[in-house]
This record gives structure tokens, C-alpha cells and sequence, in this order.
């Protein structure tokens, strides 16, 4: 028995929409194979485990290979690991156990409440069990205290936890920024920070002139408000009132001990206490009154406190707790104003960076300041704030907290929903540009029918009322629409297709090309956008990939509340060059030859190329390929296939993305595709250490066309151009 990997979950993902706090221990109990399933029933019987009927579970069998011995472990270390976490007072039930295709090996995937907590039990769960199998017993007890001391250190405050559920019920989105006091209310632009009961509403010289006694004095002497020059002595021992003010409104008052009182401020008392918020220029406020009398106009200040204690005046009671954290967030989201800015998240096996890149374009040129997360980058006002593959949760937490982005438009790829989930609860638009076979095979993703289940991720977090926008010629995502609950608009190519016609025939909304125009039909209405031939990334029309792109981008900016103006200008002004598409389609000229760089690296991608390539009249096409290591047998000579199909001299670069391959066998397997199509193609195998693109370009003749696919390239931008500058000279 041992543990191969213990990873935690923190969104919506492919295992749970909600609960969506999972943990997944992966185990490998391979070695247990011969215990006999009643001797291990009798032998776990007297575990502390979860009772079957508080359970929320789960069985996915990916073999059907009878073990049940090894099925009862599994959900044994489920089953414990809750309960550990129950005992510990952190209310979990869910469990869902994954059989994996690999014999032996189970994926136990338990919710948690505290990701520290989850780990521990994890862990736990493991260490005990192992001691049972071994003829030993493990204390439970130190365990369960390691979890209730992680659950103390990283506890948050009463008033805080009051105002994240309230939050929580009104489907503001939250979220931890650092230590257990400082969090995030809302996304982008909308967003609000708190610290304890202190909010980004308040100002910052404001809480410093409240907390310093002489300068508050100060304050109210001028406004003519009686006050008291000596501070408290014993707060538990003071003899009058304690008042929470809530955006600059009297809400509740309760007598210094706590008890609630009888006296009800008159209108006279309320105005002089909200008038002492607005002197302070503090919106939420606990005033300390000292008196017996509320309403004598005489009553002083004794102190105020700029983090009211709302769980004080809540008094124990969930219903006060809920009306004082509503009065609280309804300073900071008054009834009816956003919290979220508007989320667009793009998905898809092909074309998802392209179509990212050109829906933020899109919405750029309209003025609205945007943030959007690609493989090559994040993004925000068009300006790249952090280098690399950045389409995981993580990015698009970058972009949601950044308090100038007013749209967010999310790359979302498979890797990501796999290792965190989703980033957000709730979009306003999911777009997948298609699903085909690439990446099978990793992370337990074995068919395309489990692909397109992770891609769908996206199309299951649309807001009610929110659109998906998905490949009508793709039969994944055809059928991801088909069960989606939200409004779906489809494209298409081809205005033929008999998915798209018969979804128009419903009178629904969709995009296509006619007689070379992007046309949208929404409401049985159709409006043309632009001319194909006018979109410069599609080159005149001629990449067919990119004219899919364009459609998807097209779609989902109408359905966003676009005009077509707006979409057809984004369109005119944005091309396939290094600085918008890096890496796609990128052509750069040399005195007697050119140079294009694509990061296509699946055999749908080399097809789009192969397409493309017909198109552009060279008399010799050098193409530098590479394979990657964790990808199928028949994907990588795939590859090889389609190089010999577009290539008329192929030049291999093995110098990265083994992946867990020999370099050799990986060559191996490109050079059986090229032959397979033709035995006679010309290629060669460089070594590692030769850079491949000045090896290719001493290869060329008049007019040659040199094709990097795959990211075979380090830097291949800047090289490029390094190269094209020596020439020059």
C-alpha cells in the first residue's frame, strides 16, 4: 500500500460541481491483492468510519477486474478520512472512489473544508490503515488533534464567517487572499477587500485619525459632539451602550454587557450617532456611549472602534447574524449593483488561444479594459504582465483579482480542470472550439467521451441566463450542448451542416459563413458581420481553422451584447503576427526564403497546417517537427504521417518533451508515420545539441518555406528575429 500523490481540488471540476473542495489521494494498493475481502472486512470492522447513510458516494469503475478486497480499501481510506475530519468538527460527506484503468491503483477523492485539514487526513487515513494491514493499531486521537490544531490556526473570525456565508447565500464569490483575516469580495473592478470587519470603503487617513484618541477628540469637539477625555478603563466595567453604525446607518444598539435593552433611540439619537460616522468619515463604526440614558443629547463618546465586533451584537442568534452581515455587504454591494465582472472562458483541444486572444481583442477595441490568461501569458489592457503557460486556475485568479479589469476573458485548458478545477463558480459565456483526441491517456482521461466530460466543465459553471457557444461541427461538443440547461449558440463552416439546421430550424442562435460572409442569426434575425476575406487571420479567407476561430469569437461577442460593428472592427485589426498570435500562423521574411512558426502539435493541428500550407507556393517546404513523449503511439506517427503529407524534407529535433520516453523511441515512432506515407520521404534526425532552425535554413533553396511546429524552437520569436537582423547585415 502506498500513496503516489495527495492533491487538493479548490473549484468545480470534473469529480464535483459542489461540493467542489475535494481531495485526491491516489493510492496504489497493488501489493494488497491477495487479502481476502471477508478477513479485511472483519479485520477494518472496528474502524471509526463515516456510516454509509451520511455519505454522499461515488463508484466510477474505469476496469471491470473483480477485486473486491482492494474496492474495500479504497473506500475504507475514504470513509476514515471523513470521519477523522467529522470527529475534528469539520462537517465533510462526500466520497467518491475512482477504480483507474491501472491495476491497483485507486483515486479516493473526499471533501474537505480546510485544504491543511483535508492533506492530514489524507495522510492519516493511510498511516492507519497500514497499521491495521501490518497487525497494528494506531491512537486516533493524536491524528484527530493535528486536525483540529491546523483547523484552529487557520480559523477565521465569527464576523468574518457571518459575512462569508451571507456572501456565500447571495452568491458573492470570496476568497482567502492571506492569513485568516484578509479576504476578497467579488471579482475585478467590483471586488472589495475586508480585514476582520474593516472594508476597502473605508478610508485609509479616515481609520487613522479615528484610532488615534487625541485626533478623534479633535474631530468631534469641532462638530460639537460631547465626548468623554478620559479613555475607558475596563471595558468590562464600563457602565453605558455599544452602537453599530452600518454604512453610515444606525443599526443596532446593545448595553456595554451585552444584554439588549429597552431603550429605542429616538430620532434625535439616531441622527447625532449616524452624524458621528460622518464626522469620522467612517461607514461601519461601533460607538461606545457612556450614560444610563440613550436618548440624553448630553450622551458621550467614549470610544470608537473602526472593526465592529459584529458578532457581538449578532448575539448568538443565526437570524441577527444574518441581518447584520446583510445590512454589512449591503454597504459595500447595495441591492441590485454588480460584484462579478463579466467572464468569458474558452476551451477546446484546438484553437483556444487564438480564439482568447481574438475575443479580448474584440473587446479591447471597444474601450473596456480587459484581462485574459493564454498558454503564452496573462494579459491585461493588452499588456503582458507575467510570461508563460498561464491557462490553470491560478492565472485566471490573477486576472479576477486585479481591481482594474472590467471583462475577463479566461483561457481554461484541460491540465488546469484536471489539477485545481475551475477558477470561478460562474461564467457568462463557456466556449469550447472542439474536442478531439490529444492528451488521452493522462490524469485518467482515457476516451474522448471522459475529454469532452472535463472540457464541459465550462458549460456547466454558465450562469442562468449565460450562453454556450460551441462547434456544431464537432460531435462532443454538439452533444454538450444538447444537455446544457443555458442558452447554446452553435457555428459552423458550413451554414449546411444538420446539427446548425436543424438548431435554427428551433429558431436558436448560431453563426456561419455565407457566400464568403460571417453571418449570425439570432431571433430568426441574421446579420452580417464582415467579409472572411476582410479578417486578416485567416489569410484572405484561406485558413479554415481560422475562419472556425473567427466564428467562435464572433459568436460569443454577439451573444455578449456586441454590436456588430464592434466585432467586425476588433476583426479587421487583428492579425497572425508575433505580437497578437504568438506562435500561430507567425510568417517571417527572409532575403530568398520564410519562416513560420505554429505551435500546432496534435494531428488535427498538423492538418489545419497541411491545409494551410497548400495554399502558399513555394517549390520546397522544410518542415522541423517534434514529438512528445506522453502522447499515444498512434498520435505521434500520426504526426510523422501528416509531416511526409505537407514536407518535402522533414528534419527531426528530439531535444525536449520526453516526458517520460527515450528520446529514440519517440524519432522511432515520427519516422514509421513519414514512411508509412511515402518510404521514400526525405528526413533526418538531428542531434540535440544543433540548433534546428539555422540548420534548416542552411538547407534552403530559392523560395523555400521553412515550417517549426510543435514549440520545437526555444524562443523562437526572438531567435527568429535575431537571425533575420544577421542577415540584414
Amino acid at each position: 500500500m502506498k500513496i503516489i500523490s495527495i492533491q487538493a481540488l479548490r473549484g468545480p471540476n470534473v469529480h464535483s460541481f459542489n461540493p467542489y473542495q475535494l481531495i485526491n489521494l491516489r493510492l496504489d494498493l497493488s501489493e494488497e491483492n491477495l487479502l481476502n475481502a471477508d478477513d479485511l472486512e472483519l479485520m477494518l470492522k472496528n474502524l471509526p468510519l463515516i456510516p454509509e447513510e451520511e455519505m454522499a458516494l461515488i463508484i466510477e469503475n474505469q476496469i471491470s477486474d473483480p477485486t473486491p478486497q482492494l474496492d474495500l480499501l479504497a473506500k475504507t481510506a475514504g470513509r476514515l478520512a471523513l470521519e477523522l475530519q467529522n470527529k475534528s468538527g469539520l462537517h465533510v460527506h462526500f466520497l467518491k472512489i475512482l477504480k483507474t484503468i491501472y491495476p491497483g491503483t485507486y483515486g479516493v477523492i473526499f471533501e474537505y473544508k480546510e485544504e491543511e485539514a483535508g492533506k492530514a487526513a489524507a495522510q492519516a487515513s493511510f498511516d492507519i490503515l497500514q497499521s491495521f494491514l501490518n497487525g497494528q493499531q494506531l491512537g486516533l486521537e493524536a491524528y484527530i488533534e493535528k486536525i483540529e490544531n491546523i483547523k484552529s490556526a487557520n480559523a477565521i473570525s465569527p464576523g468574518i464567517k457571518m459575512i462569508l456565508d451571507v456572501a456565500a447565500s447571495r452568491g458573492i464569490p470570496a476568497q482567502r487572499l492571506f492569513g485568516n483575516e484578509y479576504f476578497l469580495l467579488g471579482y475585478g473592478k467590483f471586488q472589495k477587500t475586508l480585514y476582520n470587519s474593516l472594508n476597502s470603503h473605508t478610508n485609509a487617513v479616515a481609520s487613522r485619525m479615528a484610532s488615534d484618541r487625541d485626533s478623534m477628540m479633535e474631530l468631534l469637539y469641532e462638530a460639537s459632539i460631547p465626548f468623554s477625555r478620559k479613555a475607558i478603563a475596563s471595558r468590562e466595567l464600563f457602565i453605558g451602550f455599544r452602537v453599530l453604525i452600518l454604512n453610515h446607518e444606525f443599526a443596532k444598539v446593545i448595553i456595554s454587557d451585552g444584554t439588549s435593552t429597552q431603550q429605542t433611540p429616538n430620532e434625535s439619537t439616531v441622527f447625532r450617532l449616524e452624524r458621528i460616522s460622518h464626522i469620522l468619515n467612517i461607514p461601519d463604526l461601533e460607538i461606545w456611549m457612556q450614560g444610563e440614558n440613550l436618548n440624553d443629547p448630553n450622551l458621550q463618546v467614549a470610544d470608537v472602534n473602526i472593526t465592529p465586533d459584529l458578532e457581538f451584537f449578532s448575539q448568538g442568534s443565526a437570524a441577527q447574524s444574518q441581518e447584520i452581515a446583510g445590512l454589512y455587504l449591503n454597504g459595500l454591494f447595495p441591492p441590485g449593483t454588480p460584484f462579478r465582472i463579466p467572464i468569458i472562458s474558452v476551451t477546446g483541444t484546438n484553437g483556444k488561444t487564438t480564439t482568447t486572444r481574438l475575443i479580448a481583442h474584440i473587446i479591447e477595441q471597444t474601450g473596456t479594459r480587459t484581462g485574459f490568461t493564454t498558454s503564452d501569458g496573462v494579459y491585461v489592457n493588452g499588456v503582458l504582465v507575467e510570461k508563460g503557460d498561464n491557462t490553470g486556475p491560478g492565472s485566471a485568479g490573477m486576472v479576477l483579482r486585479d481591481s482594474s479589469v472590467a471583462y475577463a476573458v479566461l483561457e481554461t485548458a484541460r491540465g488546469g480542470l484536471l489539477r485545481a478545477g475551475l477558477a470561478f463558480s460562474q461564467c457568462d459565456i463557456a466556449v469550447i472550439t472542439n474536442v478531439t483526441a490529444d492528451h488521452l491517456g493522462l490524469s485518467d482521461i482515457h476516451t474522448l467521451d471522459e475529454l469532452a466530460k472535463v472540457k464541459g466543465l465550462v458549460v456547466d459553471a454558465v450562469k442562468p441566463g449565460g450562453w454556450a457557444v460551441l462547434n456544431a461541427e464537432n460531435e462532443y461538443t454538439y452533444h454538450i450542448g444538447q444537455q446544457s440547461k443555458n442558452e447554446v449558440a452553435y457555428f459552423s463552416l458550413d451554414k449546411n451542416n444538420p446539427a446548425l439546421t436543424e438548431h435554427l430550424s428551433k429558431g436558436k442562435t448560431a453563426a456561419y459563413v455565407e457566400d464568403g460572409l460571417i453571418k449570425i442569426v439570432k431571433n430568426t434575425e441574421a446579420v452580417s458581420i464582415i467579409h472572411v476575406e476582410d479578417i486578416p487571420l485567416t489569410f484572405g479567407g484561406r485558413v479554415g481553422f481560422m475562419v472556425a476561430n473567427a466564428l467562435a469569437a464572433s459568436l460569443a461577442c454577439y451573444v455578449a451584447g456586441f454590436t456588430k460593428d464592434q466585432i467586425a472592427s476588433g476583426l479587421k485589426t487583428f492579425h497572425a503576427s508575433a505580437e497578437q498570435t504568438p506562435g500561430r500562423l507567425n510568417i517571417f521574411d527572409f532575403p530568398d526564403f520564410k519562416v513560420m512558426v505554429d505551435f500546432a502539435h496534435n494531428p488535427e493541428g498538423f492538418s489545419g497546417i497541411r491545409d494551410f500550407l497548400k495554399t502558399i507556393n513555394s517549390p520546397y517546404h522544410i518542415g522541423i517537427i517534434t514529438g512528445t513523449g506522453d502522447r499515444p503511439d498512434e498520435s505521434i506517427i500520426k504526426l510523422g504521417y501528416i509531416s511526409a503529407e505537407m514536407f518535402d524534407h522533414i528534419i527531426i529535433h528530439q531535444a525536449k518533451f520526453h516526458r517520460g520516453r527515450k528520446p529514440q523511441a519517440i524519432v522511432d515512432l515520427l519516422i514509421e508515420g513519414i514512411k508509412s506515407y511515402n518510404p521514400a520521404c526525405s528526413f533526418e534526425y538531428i542531434p540535440d545539441e544543433v540548433e534546428p532552425l539555422q540548420y534548416a535554413m542552411s538547407k534552403v533553396k530559392k523560395d523555400a518555406f521553412i515550417t517549426a511546429l510543435s514549440d520545437v524552437l526555444n524562443n523562437p520569436i526572438e531567435l527568429i528575429r535575431s537571425y533575420q537582423n544577421a542577415y540584414k547585415k
